[in-house]
């Protein structure tokens, strides 16, 4: 198993044997699709130090098959498990699989889409609060106390999102699909660095 280990060495390193940058590890009693030891196992406690370790630092295994005969012992740790959608063993020159990983380098950005944004400092409250109590009147005339409740609920749904539309002005907003790293404060700091740039041209 290879990875970049940015987690405690003096621990890893008390338990397994180390390289500059893997871990050696022979761990045939683990069954990884269930996260349990196999009956009988192999220094159990070892095993279980090895499962603490990856929970410990938010780690996952990918590899659940069988990598040699019936133990699986070829793994690959990430923390970004949905990032690799495809773990798969294919014949190697040992007689050990070799694990076969797709991996996404980046992942899947979504676009923000336009959407309407209501300004309520220009609603107007007297027309809407009139347009509520009719609401009322008609849910209250129209239905019976044990009529259909998705009946009543989609007449009051559908009533409610009428006069909230007819007497509180939308204005759409406009779709953003800036960097999400870059936060407000980070906004200002980047105007006020543009500003000082104009003044010293």
């Amino acid at each position: 198993m290879r990875y970049e280990i940015s987690i405690n060495r003096k621990k890893v390193e008390k338990h397994f044997k180390t390289g500059k940058k893997s871990i050696r590890v022979n761990l045939p009693s683990f069954d990884w699709t269930t996260c349990s030891l196999k009956t009988p196992s192999v220094y159990p406690k070892l095993h279980t130090k090895f499962l603490d370790l990856l929970n410990d630092h938010g780690l996952q295994q990918m590899v659940t098959f069988p990598t040699r005969e019936s133990n699986t012992l070829d793994l690959f740790v990430t923390n970004h498990p949905t990032l690799v959608p495809r773990v798969e063993g294919v014949p190697g020159v040992s007689d050990h699989l070799a694990v076969y990983l797709e991996f996404q380098i980046q992942p899947e950005r979504r676009n923000n889409t336009s959407r309407p944004f209501p300004r309520y400092s220009q609603a107007d409250w007297s027309a809407l609060r009139s347009a509520a109590s009719d609401l009322s009147n008609f849910i209250t005339s129209s239905f019976d106390v044990e009529g259909d409740t998705e009946a009543i609920w989609r007449a009051f749904k559908e009533g409610l999102h009428s006069i909230t539309h007819t007497h509180i002005p939308h204005t759409t907003l406009k779709a953003k699909n800036g960097k999400p790293w870059v936060d407000y404060n980070s906004k200002k700091l980047i105007r006020k660095r543009d500003r000082v740039y104009r003044k010293w041209k």
